[in-house]
């Protein structure tokens, strides 16, 4: 991978969390009846998937409630996919590049991490606090005005768009600014 393909990745994740934000802002006005009468087909290569909309999107007694559910589940995954792969990709080229350790000297590289090892599981929970900084002493992590510490073990963290895009705007700028 080259610097500016991973400049590319993280400007393509920025924008994706971008359009999903734009997307989720035409929900109200979406025909949910007309779509769950809809027969939706995906095409690939060398397959066609034909699939009845009505079981997701069906006329049930609590569509509207249904509809709320489905768009804050995609959000949610938006958010998930793009915190991911962005912690994802920036460690596959300094890896790759052998520049990890200027990602671990980032003051905002393990708060990153557990951000990511976090929305990795669909619950959204701090499962346990990273063994190594269990170690070294270190019971949190701070990263602009947000910190995460060790009595978050077991919690939700809520992480909202405009921080997960001020979070990709640092990536981006420390791949701009820092690596080769």
């Amino acid at each position: 991978m080259t610097k500016n393909e991973l400049l590319n990745a993280l400007h393509h994740l920025y924008g994706n969390l971008l359009l999903g934000n734009i997307l989720l802002g035409f929900s109200d006005s979406i025909d949910w009846k007309l779509v769950g009468t809809m027969i939706h087909e995906v095409r690939s290569p060398n397959v066609v998937f034909t699939t009845d909309l009505r079981p997701v999107f069906g006329s049930t007694a609590s569509l509207r409630k249904d509809q709320l559910t489905m768009v804050d589940e995609f959000q949610k995954m938006l958010r998930r996919s793009v915190v991911a792969e962005s912690f994802e990709v920036l460690g596959l080229y300094c890896r790759e590049s052998a520049q990890t350790d200027k990602l671990h000297d980032l003051t905002w590289y393990q708060f990153a991490r557990i951000l990511r090892n976090t929305v990795s599981h669909k619950r959204g929970e701090l499962i346990n606090w990273p063994p190594e900084l269990e170690k070294k002493g270190i019971s949190s992590v701070t990263w602009r005005h947000r910190t995460l510490d060790s009595n978050m073990v077991g919690k939700q963290l809520q992480m909202y768009d405009a921080e997960i895009l001020a979070l990709i705007t640092d990536e981006i700028s420390f791949v701009e600014t820092s690596l080769g």
